[in-house]
């Protein structure tokens, strides 16, 4: 991070995040975040860039990661870029333990053969 606030609760913010989870097979870029300790989530906003080991890519503005829980969610716009295929929609539920996607609504899919 570039910029980081650390506050009395174990809550945080910061600034131009990257985070990384080997064992899940995760990297995470985006302008800003914020950990919420009490819930056990990363709120990660603008320009959210989510690389997976083996199931693909996603864009989109914010995600919402639970560690714990093994999931990824958002309600805004997505992209998916897996092996040839392009899939944009909005609202996006990523299951990282099977590498399930679920884009939630208004999927368009575009295949390259």
């Amino acid at each position: 991070m570039k910029e980081f606030l650390q506050k009395e609760n174990g809550d945080f913010e910061g600034k131009n995040i990257y985070l990384i989870n080997k064992e899940k097979g995760l990297e995470i870029w985006a302008n800003k975040g914020f950990y919420k300790k009490g819930e056990d989530k990363f709120v990660l906003q603008d320009n959210v860039y989510l690389i997976t080991s083996e199931f693909g890519e996603v864009y989109t503005q914010e995600i919402i990661f639970y560690p714990k829980k093994n999931l990824i969610i958002t309600d805004k716009e997505v992209t998916l870029v897996k092996k040839g295929l392009t899939i944009r929609g909005k609202g996006l539920i990523y299951e990282i333990g099977t590498g399930n996607f679920k884009v939630k609504e208004k999927a368009k899919v575009r295949w390259k053969i």
